[in-house]
């Protein structure tokens, strides 16, 4: 059976709909193979959000929001004074580890861009593929008035 992703607020309406069966005297298997759900998931969904209501998860989501968005502020700011006090000169690898130490995910870096190369390591030229798409070329090639190329 394929796995399901159910939302907090589908994990609150399932566990509502399930305290009812469980009222009327059914046991916690037959209710929750009712609602589609195992019973291993209703003791790990009560566990977790047992006595929640839903203005409390829309608390807790945006806490967790504000959150997200202030701890690599938080982060960057304290790897700034804890090295640059001292004047260390720190490069890129030892800045990734400690944000990653910290649990966050360090600012992917920009790889340059490297010529394009054949095996026997000469340039690959463009080839023209529309008009004036390689327009600098024509001004590499020149002549003098006597009609000679320089």
């Amino acid at each position: 059976m394929a796995r399901k992703r159910y939302s907090d607020e589908d994990v609150l309406r399932l566990l509502r709909e399930i305290e009812p069966s469980l009222a009327e005297g059914l046991d916690v298997e037959s209710a929750c193979r009712k609602a589609g759900v195992s019973d291993a998931t209703y003791y790990n969904w009560r566990k977790k959000f047992g006595g929640v209501s839903k203005s409390q998860l829309a608390e807790k989501k945006a806490l967790e929001k504000e959150s997200a968005q202030l701890k690599p502020i938080v982060v960057d700011l304290e790897l700034d004074t804890l090295l640059r006090p001292e004047d260390w000169v720190v490069n890129h690898k030892k800045v990734e580890r400690l944000w990653r130490e910290e649990g966050l995910q360090p600012p992917k870096r920009h790889k340059m861009r490297k010529r394009l190369y054949h095996k026997d390591s000469s340039a690959i030229r463009l080839r023209r593929q529309y008009r004036n798409h390689i327009w600098s070329v024509d001004f590499v090639y020149d002549e003098l008035s006597s009609g000679r190329p320089y």
